[in-house]
């Protein structure tokens, strides 16, 4: 009787498929090709392997996105901290009024798949790792 040897085998694989549901709206994306002076989400690549994590099997790469822009009194209505500190008197505050800035008001989590210092696989979900919208505050 002859036995055959046999070794444990992972096979992933992974496809992409387009949304079935409509996306929410993200504010006002902008990139090298339009740009505006208004706070904008503006594409950004992260690479795991640039950043010398090659214990990271999946993704290798996501979109993290970035806000830059002006606010100029825009959504002061939403953050009601902004409104009151942009009408307290300058005398008053250590340094400038720095007024309101773009900044990541939604932030997406991303599930990463990696093998940990034992070697196991481990699947985890990294807070707020993706900007989703940007707006003043």
């Amino acid at each position: 009787m002859t036995f055959l040897k046999q070794e444990p085998n992972l096979d992933l694989r992974t496809t992409t498929t387009a949304p079935t549901r409509r996306k929410r709206s993200t504010g006002l994306t902008c990139n090298e090709e339009n740009q505006f002076e208004a706070c904008c989400r503006y594409p950004l690549t992260v690479s795991f392997i640039e950043f010398g994590w090659d214990f990271v099997i999946a993704p290798k790469t996501y979109d993290a996105y970035y806000c830059a822009g002006e606010c100029r009194n825009e959504g002061l209505n939403n953050h009601g901290h902004s409104a009151v500190v942009q009408n307290v008197p300058v005398s008053r505050m250590v340094g400038n009024n720095p007024g309101p800035c773009c900044s990541p008001v939604r932030m997406a989590n991303l599930k990463m798949l990696y093998f940990d210092h034992t070697s196991r696989l481990q699947l985890t979900t990294l807070p707020r790792m993706q900007v989703v919208r940007c707006g003043c505050s």
